[in-house]
């Protein structure tokens, strides 16, 4: 009868110890996915940043095209002018 007992602890101890372990690994998987999450909002904020940066940088790219293109339109009537006395002077020398 004793040794039933002592058969039953000892089978208890080896299923205590197995769950006590089994938390463990649970607990640690919990830790590291918490740890996953907050990766992942970090990198969320951090890809957003970037972004409104990447945006900023791309609108103040096409308002200096668009200004370049202004200041060409603005100087392209001078140039036609200037190419036309240009050759004009070039043809009278050649002549």
């Amino acid at each position: 009868m004793e040794q039933f007992v002592l058969e039953g602890h000892i089978g208890s101890l080896v299923a205590s110890f197995l769950l006590g372990l089994i938390a463990y690994f649970i607990k640690q998987l919990h830790k590291d996915f918490k740890k996953v999450v907050q990766d992942l909002d970090e990198m969320r904020s951090a890809n957003a940043i970037r972004y409104a940066e990447t945006q900023a940088a791309h609108k103040l790219l096409n308002q200096r095209l668009d200004f370049m293109e202004w200041r060409l339109d603005m100087m392209a009537p001078l140039s036609k002018s200037n190419l036309t006395t240009l050759s004009k002077k070039k043809n009278e020398t050649d002549q």
